[in-house]
């Protein structure tokens, strides 16, 4: 019995770490196999954009594999991002003929009074015979340009700082030939004042 337990618990086990290790990524990729398709979706966003600013759009690639199917065929893809809250704020759906294998590039505009967030983006694949294959990712909505953005007036600031130093810099240049003099001088002044009082 203990032996018929084992192959369960392992299998089980690698379910769960498999699991676990899809949603770390943040990608979550499905396939199905029903009346002869064969079908593995892939969805992919690039580094430059996991973290976008309200507003912009976000880039994606979407790979779909149609390994048992040879001949030309009709799907529709539907696109939506969901916030945080699970509500839909974009949703898109087109028609592409695909063969064995197919790749796409789109994009989708984040509206700009989005929120800072983290939002799931999700392809379904419909097939002629309305079987459907998932994908999805995730990527973040936040205000960068605020975040990154120098303030204006530490700007200026910083401006009239080296302008004011930079003239001090020429002023000390200018005057100090004449300060020099009016040490010599006065040391001079000095010296002729104490050969005076001797002589006297």
């Amino acid at each position: 019995m203990k032996n018929n337990i084992l192959p369960i618990l392992i299998l089980v086990a690698a379910i769960i770490i498999i699991l676990i290790f899809s949603q770390n990524q943040g990608i979550t990729n499905f396939a199905i196999k029903e009346n002869n398709y064969s079908s593995n979706l892939i969805l992919d966003i690039p580094e430059s954009h996991k973290k976008i600013n309200p507003g912009e759009d976000i880039w994606f690639t979407l790979k779909l594999l149609n390994l048992a199917n040879e001949n030309r065929i009709d799907v529709t893809i539907t696109f939506e991002i969901k916030d945080s809250d699970n509500s839909i704020i974009i949703s898109k759906s087109e028609t592409v003929a695909i063969e064995t294998q197919a790749s796409f590039v789109r994009q989708l505009k984040i509206p700009d009074e989005s929120p800072n967030g983290r939002y799931n983006i999700y392809a379904k694949v419909i097939y002629p015979d309305n079987n459907e294959v998932f994908a999805q990712n995730s990527f973040e909505v936040s205000n960068l340009s605020e975040k990154n953005s120098f303030p204006m007036y530490y700007t200026i600031l910083i401006i009239f700082a080296i302008i004011l130093l930079t003239i001090i810099i020429l002023i000390i240049k200018k005057l100090r030939p004449v300060l020099e003099n009016m040490k010599i001088k006065s040391k001079i002044h000095k010296i002729v004042k104490i050969r005076k009082n001797m002589i006297k």
